[in-house]
């Protein structure tokens, strides 16, 4: 949220409409050609980066391999994507267009996680109540006086709206633009800095932060464990992942009986496989369990098949087997997958694969 928003939306905000002053007085302005044009070139870019987004967001679910041609094509001939694609850009514009730091008020849980695991010990953006009490102008008598001088410029530079000085609250998002506007005006007023810092309550109290404590050990074990869970899933990750799918418009033909032999039934397969390693491959597919004695005969135009390093790869398949192998239209077997570049014996993939004709 902070990211997009102050390091994209905010910026092209910036440079089209101009510094905040300059924003808040094209707000507050009648409408004539020159508001309408900057309205109109802003909304312009955020669609432009919205939609960006939004195709990224998509290509991690159909692919990258895919994402232009799918653009290219009319959004008929993928009205699902599109009207997610609609529907996604919109909310990212509402978002970062208009709804902003409300997000972070109303939606973001990063407050309610933030009040539960601190306590006096954590690190915060905190205003210093001994050092800043009371707030008087600086033409007032020194000794009546503490080092705040009212000036709300903290407040002002808040994306949430809150007053700091009223200690740590929900909505903080730590962004430090607090820290930043109290500085510059301590060095106006010659003052030293960091009024408005990170601390802790602790150390606001005159006494010492306390770093070895039993919670950081707890939420350190939780850590590790979230570490080591994500680390072994991906030593689990396959290098080479493979989709099985029905090719042609039938999914199975007859062909005609011949010498009195059985029917023989075709089934046209298509092995869709994602490659995840550098390992060299030379893939040739074997039905197992004696498929050749039962008559199962396989056929393929890729001998061996050289899958690219990256994106989709598909390779053709083609299984004739006797009809009399059938039990109620089908007859599960074994496809054994053997890459040739490295061992010609032990199979790398073994999947089920079930075999299709017409009923008894």
């Amino acid at each position: 949220q902070t990211v997009f928003l102050e390091g994209i939306f905010r910026k092209v905000e910036v440079w089209v409409e101009g510094n905040s002053r300059k924003r808040r007085q094209l707000a507050e302005s009648s409408w004539t050609k020159e508001k309408l044009f900057k309205k109109a070139v802003k909304w312009g870019l955020f669609t432009l980066i919205s939609m960006h987004i939004t195709h990224s967001f998509l290509g991690y679910f159909v692919g990258t391999h895919k994402l232009f041609s799918i653009t290219t094509q009319a959004p008929s001939e993928h009205w699902e994507l599109f009207l997610t694609m609609f529907f996604i850009n919109a909310c990212i514009l509402f978002d970062f267009g208009w709804f902003r730091e409300q997000f972070c008020i109303i939606m973001c849980p990063y407050g309610r996680f933030q009040s539960v695991l601190m306590d006096e010990n954590s690190l915060v953006v905190a205003y210093n109540n001994n050092r800043g009490e009371p707030r008087k102008s600086p033409q007032d008598v020194a000794e009546d006086r503490g080092d705040c001088v009212n000036c709300y410029q903290c407040v002002r530079v808040c994306p949430t709206g809150i007053d700091i000085r009223n200690g740590t609250q929900l909505e903080c998002i730590a962004c430090t633009a607090c820290i930043d506007a109290c500085d510059t005006i301590m060095e106006k007023i010659d003052k030293p800095k960091g009024l408005i810092s990170y601390t802790t309550e602790t150390e606001l109290g005159g006494n010492k932060t306390k770093v070895l404590r039993p919670r950081l050990f707890v939420y350190l074990t939780i850590l590790l464990a979230l570490v080591g869970a994500s680390v072994f899933l991906l030593g689990q990750k396959d290098d080479l992942r493979l989709l099985i799918h029905r090719g042609g418009t039938n999914p199975f033909s007859v062909a005609e009986q011949v010498d009195g032999q059985p029917k023989r039934i075709l089934n046209h397969l298509r092995l869709e496989f994602y490659v995840q390693s550098e390992e060299k491959l030379q893939l040739t597919f074997v039905i197992a369990d004696n498929g050749e004695k039962k008559g199962i005969t396989l056929t393929t135009p890729h001998k061996p098949f050289t899958p690219r390093r990256k994106g989709r790869n598909v390779a053709n398949l083609f299984v004739k087997f006797p009809q009399t192998l059938l039990d109620d239209g089908t007859y599960k077997t074994t496809l054994l997958i053997f890459n040739e570049a490295v061992d010609k014996t032990n199979p790398i993939i073994e999947r089920e694969l079930t075999l299709i004709g017409p009923f008894k």
